[in-house]
């Protein structure tokens, strides 16, 4: 999954536990076994009571930050939120803090890509989509992508996912930005064993339909 430089204050935000979350999470966590102690059903906590999700929350935060090294305190270093941090993990060894997208200058060297060339007369263009099939050539388990640009409006992903069912393609990855009513064929495929993986950001319709019923 790719993230935007701007998203990761927020996911820094969302998953390193603060030192006050820490100290929390350990508050709940001794009032749990004060309460299992007194042979009580009810855990309290500064006069509130503590229900189940808030234990929960409080043991994942602890977990967290026993596999993040962290403590209450003492860190070698913080990032650019102020949040402390611990200055290696065993998994990973030494860390450095993100201090903005900016922040890191490239020391690396980019290779040129090798020259494209076409002869007087070349086509990208070809007679039929068989002849594309030929050409690649489409085998099993290989990736098909598409765009959504039609919508419902689109018949290319039919046509194709119809050629590979008549080859008898089996195992297709099928990765297409959204699968809108008019892509309902493609049920068939995935009976037949044409297609066994869709990699989509939305869908609807029949297909949807299917995939909800584990097809």
């Amino acid at each position: 999954m790719a993230i935007n430089p701007r998203q990761v204050d927020t996911i820094h935000q969302a998953f390193s536990p603060t030192s006050a979350d820490i100290h929390w999470a350990k508050r709940v966590v001794h009032a749990l076994d004060e309460a299992k102690v007194l042979g009580s059903g009810v855990i309290a906590l500064d006069g509130k009571m503590v229900d189940a999700p808030i234990v929960l929350r409080a043991e994942r935060t602890l977990k967290l930050a026993a596999y993040l090294n962290l403590q209450t305190g003492g860190y070698g270093m913080k990032n650019r939120l102020n949040r402390e941090l611990p200055d290696s993990l065993p998994e990973i060894g030494q860390l450095r803090p993100y201090n903005g997208a900016f922040a890191a200058i490239p020391d690396m060297r980019r290779c040129a890509p090798k020259v494209k060339y076409r002869f007087p007369g070349n086509k990208k263009l070809r007679e039929d989509l068989e002849s594309v099939f030929d050409e690649i050539p489409v085998t099993d388990g290989m990736t098909l992508s598409f765009h959504h640009h039609f919508r419902n409006g689109d018949s290319l992903v039919n046509q194709v996912l119809d050629i590979a069912s008549r080859r008898g393609l089996k195992n297709l990855r099928i990765a297409l930005s959204s699968v809108f009513p008019v892509h309902a064929p493609m049920v068939a495929h995935f009976k037949d064993g044409t297609v066994t993986y869709l990699d989509t950001d939305y869908m609807s319709g029949p297909v949807a339909a299917a995939v909800s019923q584990g097809f």
